[in-house]
């Protein structure tokens, strides 16, 4: 019997006696011990080397997000960490063969969630995410040391050994049983079988709060109507650059994009988004998707577009142009209430020219360094310098009067 990943992701037996749950569970853990004897071991993966080449130019509409990340182009990400320090650049790009890809946190997958949730509705969320089981859906389940010998001890069984004895004693005397271990064994092959996402109750309950109210907003619920989810685009810039740029949302109008904001100070929100937008560099990535819109526009116009288009037969006919695209935030609140809000901004807006000139100077310090390093380690040598007064905060400067 196959079990698809909604089924995985919600073990359904909460509505059956407990009988019947018993019997569904240690038949699907035999059917699994089964599978296992008689499939082979599946052979270990071939490593598959990093690309060093690019993308070609254009708009890929199906591309898997770890093909997206693995391209060496430079994305918005890239750009924030070239004004940090070319050697913070280099840390984690292509170019370090030691580097690593598992810089994952509870933050990144309840926004993965997120995005899933609200990007590609139920069924594409279901596919990726399962709630970890709580013994609370399961009442009168076997979960302590304690309940198992208590249990054993009614049916007369000895009471001493590991858990997993206990169990095989009670199995063979009261099969109706549920032992919560035998549930977890379940649920843990499903989600190595499926490839799953595992969130715990607390993260998948904020995870619905945010996708609900932007679904109770009607302003916010249009963002994400009329377009298509997770749309990339790789282009050459004027001096050669390979840039990337990966849209959460792409409609004909606007470029979508789904950001979390923490408020833990209880400020206005609309002052916490703000201080995101300047903490995060929110506005940098916002400049740098802004300015891969109109190659995607050339690529849509050209026919550079690659991946299966969901969109309808002539799109690229009906998208706006260049100095008429908008770039939206949908923010929402990671922490105390899910506030979820609205926010663009324009081609033109004045908001944007720091931005333009931090992308312009993060890509003048990649040239520099891939003339003067290549492939080789970026280093930091910068000569020693003078610390002026001014380099200070205001508070530590010798013109500021203290008092006493």
């Amino acid at each position: 019997m196959r079990v698809i990943p909604s089924q995985a992701a919600e073990i359904p037996i909460n509505g059956l006696a407990i009988e019947q749950a018993a019997g569904a569970i240690n038949g699907m853990i035999a059917e699994r011990a089964a599978e296992r004897l008689q499939r082979k071991p599946p052979a270990e993966p071939a490593p598959q080397p990093r690309p060093l080449k690019p993308h070609a130019p254009g708009i890929y509409f199906d591309l898997p997000m770890a093909a997206y990340h693995a391209d060496p182009s430079l994305g918005s990400t890239d750009l924030k960490a070239l004004l940090v320090h070319p050697a913070a650049y280099w840390q984690r790009s292509h170019l370090n063969p030691e580097r690593s890809d598992n810089d994952d946190t509870p933050a990144k997958k309840i926004g993965r969630a997120l995005h899933a949730l609200v990007l590609e509705g139920e069924a594409g969320f279901a596919r990726q995410f399962a709630e970890e089981p709580m013994p609370a859906a399961y009442p009168g389940c076997l979960v302590t040391l304690d309940d198992l010998k208590g249990k054993c001890r009614d049916l007369g069984e000895p009471v001493s050994g590991t858990k997993a004895e206990l169990a095989k004693r009670i199995r063979a005397k009261a099969p109706d049983v549920i032992v919560f271990d035998d549930i977890l064994a379940l649920f843990r092959a499903m989600v190595e079988r499926d490839g799953l996402e595992v969130l715990k109750a607390d993260a998948m309950a904020e995870v619905r709060a945010a996708a609900a109210n932007i679904r109770l907003n009607p302003h916010l619920a249009r963002a994400f109507q009329g377009g298509v989810p997770e749309v990339s685009v790789f282009w050459v810039d004027a001096d050669g650059v390979p840039c990337k740029a990966r849209y959460d949302y792409f409609k004909p109008r606007t470029i979508v994009n789904l950001k979390k904001f923490a408020n833990q100070r209880q400020r206005p929100v609309d002052l916490a988004i703000h201080l995101a937008i300047s903490e995060y560099r929110y506005d940098l990535q916002a400049k740098h998707y802004l300015d891969s819109y109109p190659h995607l526009y050339a690529a849509a116009r050209e026919g550079r577009v690659f991946g299966d288009c969901p969109l309808p037969a002539g799109w690229e006919r009906q998208i706006a142009d260049p100095d008429a695209i908008v770039y939206s935030w949908i923010f929402h609140q990671m922490d105390g209430p899910p506030v979820t809000v609205g926010r663009q901004i324009t081609v033109q807006s004045p908001a944007l020219n720091r931005a333009a000139r931090e992308v312009a100077r993060a890509k003048a310090v990649y040239r520099e360094c891939v003339a003067k390093y290549g492939s080789q380690r970026w280093v930091a040598d910068e000569p020693i310098v003078e610390l002026a007064d001014t380099d200070l905060p205001v508070w530590m400067r010798e013109d500021v009067e203290e008092y006493a």
